[in-house]
């Protein structure tokens, strides 16, 4: 079963948001709003209708809650299964973020890898499109400060939220150790990334903690 959140978003080239699909009051998205008449530092507006104040807020890559937000328009909702996230949910108030929406590119988009020179390159037309992921970058790590959030479950293997393992940028499913650039900002910033094959292990993990299963 797919959990399709609708999610605000800023049209790109507009101070304008938009309703995607039907608000789920369970989840918060950060939407940036683009336009060239902005000045240079990164806003954004966290949209939020339902607050749990008995719970800790973690940021989760939008694609994994089913935004279509995946650089060929669709979403990642069927790496987590849908048990999993519901008991995320139950746990944790989720902050969407998408760092390459948020840093400006357009959905869909050209693929794009990490290169060895450690610049963002588009896969067909070579574009240099780093500044947009560090752009995406630097509003996800203020995202998560300003919210407190001290773990992100981000998309494994992504050129923004990979963290361990990317793509060698060769753009032919190559595996690399390394981090993406949203990944390594939050790390920086001490944030914990967790991968959505890691997501049972996490809910267990909070569930110990909270005394109600024994981890062993």
């Amino acid at each position: 079963m797919t959990l399709r959140a609708g999610f605000i978003f800023a049209r790109v080239g507009s101070n304008s948001a938009k309703f995607d699909g039907k608000f789920d009051e369970r989840f918060k998205f950060a939407v940036r709003s683009i336009s060239k008449f902005e000045s240079k530092t990164p806003t954004y507006h966290q949209i939020s209708e339902l607050t749990m104040k008995n719970k800790p807020k973690i940021l989760i890559s939008a694609c994994l809650l089913g935004e279509n937000c995946k650089y060929n328009g669709g979403n990642n909702a069927d790496a987590i299964p849908a048990d999993a996230l519901d008991k995320l949910d139950q746990i944790y108030e989720l902050v969407a973020v998408c760092p390459e929406y948020l840093g400006g590119l357009t959905t869909p988009r050209e693929p794009a890898e990490i290169c060895a020179s450690g610049r963002v390159i588009t896969k067909f037309s070579g574009r240099d499109v780093t500044r947009e992921f560090l752009s995406g970058a630097q509003i996800c790590a203020d995202v998560a400060r300003e919210n407190g959030c001290k773990i992100a479950v981000l998309k494994e293997r992504s050129p923004s939220c990979g963290s361990g393992e990317i793509y060698d940028g060769s753009f032919t499913g190559r595996i690399v150790s390394g981090d993406g650039i949203t990944a390594a900002a939050l790390k920086k910033l001490g944030v914990r990334i967790v991968g959505e094959s890691a997501l049972l292990e996490l809910n267990l993990e909070k569930e110990a903690e909270n005394g109600r299963v024994d981890k062993h």
